[in-house]
């Protein structure tokens, strides 16, 4: 007996429709979540901000895979630090070495890794002027030196990037070493944060007789 597929002449064979797992309102929860997923893959390849306002961090990492390297670095990106000296009244470029010892005399360092992914982040930020601040007179009250390039009590931070310029292609490019704030250029150093001048000013009154 011929199967039905060559019973003489061709014959319509129904198929049944091939279904997902799980009740259809899971298939439309899946649905719409790959969806949201591939809108915030797209959008953040675009250059909209709406996928870093809405996601938390560890769900925007997973949707950056489209613009890790949208174009090419015309510059190296580095992190310093300038603290506001209460005896000379001025911002003085603070060495974080002394602060950060992991991996310190590179970029792979905790203070440049903080300063790339929670420049931005207030929080973060706040923190981190308490830290140092802290951290730089707690060692100068004890008597000891700080290490870190100031002699003076601390009522605040700036946080500065250094845009460095790359080598032209074809040109040697040279091995990784410290620049300070000092030896940088004036149009290389992009400001991302001040301690208030107020709390600057409460600060250093209890520490500068």
């Amino acid at each position: 007996m011929n199967p039905p597929y060559f019973s003489g002449e061709t014959q319509r064979v129904k198929n049944p429709i091939a279904r997902g797992p799980g009740s259809e309102s899971l298939r439309i929860a899946l649905f719409c979540i790959g969806a949201a997923y591939i809108a915030s893959v797209f959008l953040g390849s675009a250059g909209s901000s709406l996928p870093r306002d809405l996601l938390p961090r560890p769900a925007l990492h997973l949707t950056q895979i489209a613009c890790l390297f949208p174009r090419a670095a015309t510059f190296q990106i580095e992190y310093r630090l300038a603290a506001f000296d209460c005896v000379e009244g001025r911002f003085t470029e603070l060495d974080t070495r002394a602060h950060f010892p992991i991996r310190a005399d590179d970029k792979e360092g905790t203070f440049h890794r903080l300063g790339h992914f929670y420049r931005r982040h207030p929080e973060v930020m706040t923190a981190f002027d308490e830290f140092i601040v802290d951290a730089h007179n707690s060692i100068l009250a004890s008597g000891d030196d700080p290490l870190d390039g100031i002699a003076n009590p601390i009522g605040g931070i700036m946080l500065f990037s250094l845009r460095i310029p790359l080598p032209e292609p074809g040109e040697e490019t040279p091995r990784f070493h410290y620049i300070s704030l000092d030896e940088s250029e004036q149009e290389w150093r992009k400001p991302w944060y001040q301690t208030r001048r107020t709390l600057r000013e409460e600060r250093c009154e209890g520490l500068v007789q």
